[in-house]
């Protein structure tokens, strides 16, 4: 048996059971909206973590009610038909005077 060929190699998918992390389904939502740059659709999450939809959607609802409070820096939000994390708006004063003062100097 040869070793696979690197575009071989790319086409295999990574197995994991999201039940298995720490954090589970929601830790694991978490975890990519962390490196996301545009906001990822529902069904794009629930794709990459072989879940349904209507689960991965119960637990943005819930990751958003958990960091809605205000005692965290950022929250979750739903723009544009897909979802990321954001700067908590309660925290706008301080994300300003870091965006003037870091990067416009």
């Amino acid at each position: 048996m040869s070793e696979p060929r690197p575009a071989e190699a790319e086409e295999q998918q990574i197995a994991f059971d999201v039940g298995d992390l720490p954090g589970g389904a929601v830790g694991a939502i978490e975890a990519v909206l962390m490196v996301v740059e545009e906001p990822v659709t529902e069904l794009a999450l629930a794709t990459a973590l072989e879940r349904p939809v209507e689960e991965v959607r119960g637990h943005l609802g819930t990751i958003q009610q958990r960091y809605a409070d205000g005692q965290h820096g950022f929250t979750v939000r739903e723009v544009g038909g897909g979802w990321r994390f954001y700067s908590h708006a309660a925290y706008a004063p301080v994300v300003e005077r870091f965006v003037l003062t870091i990067f416009l100097n």
